[in-house]
């Protein structure tokens, strides 16, 4: 999706949003954490947000919510693969990383009867 929003638009919806997120004047946070958010890195506030909504985006995708802007990776354990894990996760802190995957894992089987309900 995003090569097609590149190819035709000349940038994706991550910039777009940024300039939206400027004219709106809602702050740099939001602004950082919208352009990053499919390529965080840093170790600010601002870039654990952006690794946490992609994060986010691929749980969405993985019960089939919204239009990958990346190749969706479909489990929790293929999430530890993505930057936005690792800054909010660390390498260090085993238990922490552990208890948040079997977390996503526990969501993930559970939200998608839950969205069904709600459409």
């Amino acid at each position: 999706m995003r090569l097609i929003e590149l190819d035709c638009l000349g940038c994706d919806h991550s910039h777009i949003g940024v300039l939206y997120l400027k004219a709106q004047q809602l702050g740099t946070t939001l602004e950082y954490t919208t352009r990053y958010h499919h390529t965080p890195s840093g170790d600010s506030r601002d870039a654990r947000l952006a690794g946490a909504v992609q994060i986010a985006d691929q749980f969405a995708l993985s019960i089939g919510l919204g239009h990958p802007g990346d190749p969706p990776l479909r489990s929790p354990k293929d999430w530890m693969t993505v930057a936005g894990w690792n800054l909010l996760f660390p390498e260090g802190f085993e238990s922490h990383r552990r208890q948040a995957l079997k977390t996503l894992e526990k969501a993930a089987d559970r939200l998608p009867g839950m969205v069904d309900c709600m459409v």
